[in-house]
């Protein structure tokens, strides 16, 4: 909601230390029948699909997607990069009339399809993965640190940042097939996953601490995983 403060448009499911009335009707009623009349008596012009956020709701919007498409009351726009999963843009065309002045031919129709079959689709962007260690983790003895991470670049290196990054811990990259035919749009990424075993807790790591991942791409370019704090004992 403090982005209203910016763009000045009305927004539907925002939350900050309290419940829109607006997001609290919409909750009792998520992608059924009344989903879109609520948001057409309100004026949204756009809804932002965001995949990577979605988890299991994932199949019920996209259910909810493919029926308003195809009676006509929602429109794809564009799609913008966004980890994996990218943000998808589709507008509410009773209020949206002239919706095709924002339309973006870059992404394919079939592209389109497999997001709305509930599967991957291309990502220009570098992004990645910590599996392990999870947040909050309770860690005695050995940490393992696994995850995936792709580009369409390549991958120069991974790091672990240990302990707000005062300790940078190479990790090395392998082969992982499963990855490979999850993601098969990156053939400049042969070795997907990172992994790897750090003994015990280095010595000035406090037992509350925390793990990052940091991707350097084929590129140079930087990105860091979200950070993961963890108890190390």
């Amino acid at each position: 909601m403090l982005r209203a403060t910016v763009h000045h448009q009305p927004m539907f499911n925002g939350l900050s230390s309290f419940e829109p009335p607006q997001h609290a009707t919409l909750r009792q009623h998520s992608y059924d029948a009344l989903t879109l009349d609520i948001l057409e008596k309100h004026g949204c012009r756009f809804v932002i699909v965001r995949p990577q956020w979605a988890g299991w709701e994932a199949v019920p919007i996209f259910d909810w997607l493919r029926r308003e498409i195809a009676r006509g009351r929602l429109a794809f726009v564009r799609r913008f990069e966004y980890d994996a999963g990218g943000d998808w843009v589709f507008a509410v065309t009773r209020n949206e009339r002239d919706w095709q002045r924002h339309r973006a031919a870059s992404v394919p129709d079939q592209e389109l399809a497999r997001l709305l079959g509930g599967q991957r689709t291309y990502s220009g962007i570098t992004f990645g993965r910590m599996s392990a260690p999870a947040p909050y983790a309770d860690v005695r003895g050995a940490l393992e640190i696994s995850g995936l991470a792709m580009s369409p670049f390549g991958i120069r290196n991974v790091t672990a940042l240990i302990d707000n990054g005062r300790h940078r811990i190479p990790v090395p990259l392998f082969e992982r097939a499963d990855f490979t035919a999850a993601f098969p749009w990156y053939p400049e990424t042969p070795r997907p996953a990172f992994a790897l075993v750090i003994p015990k807790r280095p010595k000035g790591v406090w037992k509350d601490t925390d793990v990052q991942i940091e991707i350097v791409d084929g590129r140079g370019g930087v990105i860091l995983l979200p950070d993961a704090p963890i108890t190390w004992k």
